[in-house]
């Protein structure tokens, strides 16, 4: 993952969930960039893409979520997790 964010700003928190029958990847990221001007970049490098060399049949797709900042989305994702 980090190779794939390299070059368009700063991240502070990705969490990457799976299913836990399957093991596998849900097909969704939470991301946290540090600043605006990371998230454009982000949104410029990879909205409406294929990532090379991963089979998908979707296009990344960018949005804003009402959950804003490390702290927050952390607190969030771990109740859903216990839940």
């Amino acid at each position: 993952m980090s190779i794939l964010l390299e070059g368009i700003g700063n991240v502070n928190f990705i969490f990457l969930p799976f299913d836990k029958k399957t093991n596998k990847l849900l097909g969704v990221a939470f991301v946290n960039f540090v600043n605006y001007k990371s998230v454009i970049d982000a949104y410029l490098k990879f909205h409406g893409k294929r990532i090379f060399g991963i089979s998908m049949k979707k296009c990344i797709e960018i949005r804003y979520s009402k959950i804003q900042g490390k702290s927050e989305l952390s607190r969030i994702l771990t109740q859903k997790k216990s839940s």
